[in-house]
């Protein structure tokens, strides 16, 4: 029997010999709150790259790389779900993080434009499933 609640959040292994990255993308969410749950010494990469908002020009720009190892085992990082984003691969051992979507109960949609393509994105903030100029800007194999 199917939940009357919707699912809001998800528990995310990722291991270097299997995990890939999960592609720049934005949430579907008002806030997203990522807890790393693995100590840093169990694993290397994995970081947090973010881009700018969706809706704005310099949603391809990138702002920030967050590097887990810095950060205290249980802190939680808070960011726009409108913000562009991406687990960057873990090389060596398994990362764990818990993460929650937070949607407002009336969320303000945003429609696609020519905003998403109008100036060239930061490599770290391209997308092969989302953008439409990914093979015209994409310096092979850096993205997903």
């Amino acid at each position: 029997r199917a939940s009357p609640f919707p699912r809001h959040y998800a528990v995310a292994a990722c291991s270097g010999s299997k995990q890939q990255g999960d592609g720049v993308h934005q949430d579907s969410a008002t806030v997203t709150v990522n807890i790393p749950l693995s100590r840093s010494e169990n694993f290397v990469g994995g970081n947090l790259s973010f881009c700018g908002v969706f809706g704005r020009d310099d949603y391809r720009r990138h702002v920030h790389t967050l590097d887990w190892s810095h950060l205290p085992l249980g802190t939680a990082i808070l960011h726009s779900g409108l913000r562009r984003h991406a687990a960057l691969p873990t090389i060596v051992g398994e990362r764990m993080n818990l993460i929650f979507w937070a949607i407002s109960s009336s969320p303000k949609a945003i429609p696609a434009g020519p905003w998403e393509t109008r100036q060239v994105p930061d490599q770290e903030c391209l997308s092969e499933l989302y953008d439409s100029d990914f093979k015209q800007h994409s310096v092979h194999g850096h993205n997903s």
